[in-house]
């Protein structure tokens, strides 16, 4: 028995067949080809073109070299997809994937290096920091761009870099020379600077009348007026007021009260807590002249008292005093007052003509304060009362609030312009006469609280009406803590820029109204219990169940 012929059908296409390899690796080697004619081509171009313009137009080497670079990117990925052809014995399975990784590591660290030349050789900067720590504070930038009118100079008398060199001089030195190169770039050429060597060039020394280095002398080309500024560890501001000086552009006075609190005025530790240091510095950096008060001393307010703040005080105010401060207020005046809880009494009747009321005892808010620390409330963006002032504000804490409030609705307080409450705390905070205890007690006032205030009115709200004609209105601000001033927490989220804030809208300054850029970076993390909660549940729970899935995915495509 004989077998037929074969059928001559085609056999049938099993499932999941597709192309066939050598169709598959035509294809890829097309791509690759075509990939590399273009890299072929523009490799070598943007190299001449580069060259040819560092050669020929020397004011354009930035943009030469960054087109050179360009070149050198792309011919050396040419080479790598030559090595990588899928024809190339070479080019097996672990070499591709090897030289894949190569590619994407050199194409990063290329582009990291193009993108740093074309910074560096076209004078451009970007400061990364989340404070803007780097950055010129936009009242520095207000004053350079628009304000500065005449041609300011500046001599820096630097001694050159040595091994010698004391390192903090070193450091005081490149911090120096780096804002006035900033102040250059950002005046629209209405200021230069120049670097002298003092030992080299000791005449130059004597005629700046400069006895001591590092040390920088502005001088007006105008008027010919100088100002001098040793060796400082914050250069914007002592820079920007020289610059104010020698241009003749006024400065407001913003007078701090001496004699009744036992904090300092001065005092820049970072760790002390009663000190305001960094505040008074802070608003120095706002183009005011800060000067001490002391009523003892001087028993009337100066009349060129743009504001008078009042910070802490744990003392009784004499008559004396009282009354200067309220003649000074019937002028016009502007008062700030920080307190502490349980204030004394001269205070509260002060605040309390102004309609006011500073009630005893700390405030514990259960629903929004720092992880831990009841007594600590925590203001957070949507409570923030008074956008003209807040703007843009980041959270806000107050170590030991004084409970404050109004003494009477708004409606019957008489001659009163205008009133903004700053910051609430929740409707759940109470008034407790014990720091310790943060539970609700039947002899504690429930709130919600005032955080901070402003009143502007023709006279006190308790009085009748003056004449018209006869007053300026006043304004009277305060805030229930003074803590979050302190050097410990001025620099933290917007504590500083709360109060820098409220001053420039007291003195008329709302185009100061902004947020300011922080020279010191304060980095611990304020959280309320719900949000601490969330932050140690995800990592002890989510993180690693997100990762054994991600594993799991892996393990089962590799299957």
């Amino acid at each position: 028995m004989t077998r037929g012929p074969r059928s001559s059908r085609p056999e049938p296409k099993r499932p999941g067949k597709g192309r066939s390899p050598a169709v598959t690796v035509a294809s890829l080697g097309t791509v690759f080809g075509s990939v590399r004619g273009i890299l072929g081509i523009a490799g070598p171009l943007a190299l001449i073109v580069g060259a040819v313009v560092v050669l020929v137009f020397p004011k354009l080497r930035g943009m030469g070299l960054s087109i050179f670079a360009f070149g050198g990117i792309l011919l050396l990925v040419l080479v790598m997809l030559w090595l990588l052809r899928p024809h190339n014995g070479v080019a097996r399975r672990r070499q591709r994937y090897g030289g894949t990784a190569s590619i994407a590591v050199l194409a990063l660290v290329g582009i990291v290096a193009l993108v740093n030349l074309i910074f560096v050789n076209n004078n451009l900067l970007v400061d990364m920091t989340a404070s803007r720590q780097f950055s010129l504070a936009p009242q520095t930038l207000g004053v350079l761009a628009d304000r500065l009118t005449e041609p300011v100079t500046a001599t820096a008398f630097f001694i050159e870099a040595n091994d010698d060199q004391d390192p903090l001089e070193a450091l005081l030195t490149q911090r120096m020379e780096q804002y006035l190169h900033e102040f250059t770039r950002r005046s629209g050429g209405k200021f230069s600077y120049r670097v002298v060597d003092p030992e080299r060039y000791p005449d130059i020394a004597n005629q700046k009348e400069v006895t001591s280095w590092p040390s920088v002398v502005f001088e007006d080309v105008a008027n010919g007026k100088r100002q001098g500024v040793p060796a400082t560890g914050n250069p914007e501001q002592d820079f920007l007021t020289a610059v104010l000086v020698v241009s003749g552009l006024d400065q407001k006075a913003v007078y701090l009260l001496d004699g009744y609190s036992s904090w300092s005025l001065t005092n820049t530790d970072a760790d002390t807590r009663e000190a305001i240091g960094f505040a008074t510095q802070g608003i120095g950096g706002d183009n005011y002249a800060v000067k001490s008060l002391n009523l003892l001393q001087q028993p009337e307010i100066p009349d060129d008292a743009s504001a008078v703040v009042v910070v802490a005080p744990n003392r009784e105010m004499g008559a004396a005093d009282a009354e200067a401060l309220n003649s000074y207020l019937r002028r016009g005046g502007n008062l700030m007052v920080l307190l502490e809880p349980n204030p004394p009494q001269t205070w509260r009747d002060l605040l309390g003509r102004w309609g006011l009321d500073v009630l005893d005892g700390y405030v514990v808010d259960p629903a929004s304060h720092v992880n831990g620390e009841p007594t600590t409330p925590l203001i957070e963006q949507d409570q923030y009362l008074a956008p003209a002032i807040t703007p843009q504000m980041d959270v806000s804490f107050f170590p030991g609030l004084t409970p404050l409030g109004l003494l009477r609705p708004p409606e019957e307080m008489s001659g009163l312009v205008d009133l903004s409450v700053f910051a609430v705390v929740s409707d759940v905070s109470f008034a407790t006469d014990d720091s310790e205890r943060t539970s609700l007690a039947e002899t504690d006032v429930v709130g919600s609280f005032i955080v901070g205030a402003m009143i502007e009115a023709l006279g006190p709200v308790n009085e009748p009406l003056p004449a018209p004609g006869t007053t300026s209105p006043a304004t009277v601000a305060v805030f229930g803590d003074a803590d979050f001033i302190s050097n410990r927490y001025f620099y933290a989220f917007s504590n500083g820029d709360l109060f820098l804030n409220v001053l420039n809208s007291m003195t008329g300054e709302e185009a100061l109204v902004s947020v300011r850029p922080k020279p010191i970076v304060f980095r611990e993390m304020a959280m309320t219990p719900q949000e601490f909660a969330f932050v140690r549940y995800t990592g002890w729970f989510f993180l690693p169940l997100l990762v054994a899935a991600a594993g799991t995915v892996a393990w089962w495509r590799r299957r």
